[in-house]
């Protein structure tokens, strides 16, 4: 009986260093969420109880932070120009709350300060050009569309879309 109880602990301890390094590996490529490791884990066949214990080790030691992976995303989301609404949308989809995912953004806004208004006439103005004017300053319609379908994949409300159009049209008619 003995034998038996030694056998389990032996092979507790195997899956244990074994949920380990699967997990540690995962992570290695790039930073991931608790719930996307745990998906992860549970993809691969772990016992729920297993995972459960190395994401809260990983937790423990620093490996998995799911504040830090908001704050983070939050700077990825604003070079790929992504709104906030379609930042925390993705953050969810992700396993993060949206407390946390509001919070991280409010840390952003202190650092960074840029509004999504801001950054969605920055987005304008790029993609904006002289040449896309009729000869009364108006911008021609195919290219308002290519702009207002841009800014929506990223997640602008209709009035941030069409308010950073006007603007940047505004601007450029003035050069």
């Amino acid at each position: 009986m003995s034998e038996v109880k030694k056998e389990s602990v032996k092979e507790r301890a195997k899956k244990e260093l074994n949920i380990a390094e699967v997990a540690a590996k995962r992570l290695s490529y790039r930073s991931r969420t608790s719930q996307e490791l745990k998906m992860y884990l549970e993809e691969k066949g772990f016992e729920e109880e297993l995972i459960n214990e190395t994401i809260q080790e990983f937790k423990d030691i620093g490996y998995l932070d799911d504040e830090r992976f908001a704050k983070d995303y939050f700077r990825y989301a604003a070079e790929k120009g992504w709104a906030k609404a379609r930042t925390v949308r993705e953050l969810r989809r992700k396993g993060i709350p949206q407390e946390m995912a509001e919070s991280a953004h409010e840390e952003y806004l202190e650092e960074f300060g840029e509004t999504d208004e801001e950054a969605a006439v920055n987005i304008a103005r790029k993609m904006l050009k002289p040449d896309m004017l009729d000869e009364r300053g108006r911008l021609i319609e195919k290219y308002k569309a290519r702009v207002a379908r841009r800014l929506f994949n990223y997640g602008y409300s209709t009035s941030q879309i069409y308010s950073a159009i006007n603007q940047a049209v505004s601007e450029l008619t003035e050069e």
